[in-house]
């Protein structure tokens, strides 16, 4: 019956360990997560410029426009341009530069940087 006890104690604070582990992994136990280093953001190396933002609504095809009122259907941004399906190629630039120019309220990311990586993952 002892060693049951401590299985089932030594399993608990297993668990319990990890579980602050994993949150301070996360950014969700401050001191821990310092030391892990996810509590500051990490430059990606990725720079753009507003030429890179206009090579992107280029290859879309369109503008997006963001409502002031909502529409009756609550939809608050709309693509002014017909329905198509894009098979187009873009840079980590030129995405870099697309998600910087979303509203706080549509992204709410400060300096956003998007690498893609050579086997073309993100």
């Amino acid at each position: 019956m002892k060693k049951l006890m401590k299985m089932v104690v030594t399993l608990i604070v297993l668990l319990v360990v990890g579980a602050v582990l994993v949150l301070g992994y996360l950014g969700f136990v401050p001191g821990l997560s310092s030391v892990f280093g996810s509590d500051k953001p990490r430059d990606l190396g990725v720079t753009y410029t507003a030429q890179d933002k206009a090579s992107f609504d280029q290859k879309i095809g369109g503008t997006f426009q963001t409502m002031t009122e909502p529409a009756s259907d609550g939809k608050t941004l709309v693509f002014t341009d017909k329905k198509t399906a894009v098979n187009k190629s873009f840079t980590q630039e030129e995405l870099t530069a697309r998600l910087a120019a979303a509203e706080w309220k549509y992204m709410p990311i400060s300096s956003p940087q998007l690498r893609i990586k050579d086997d073309g993952s993100l």
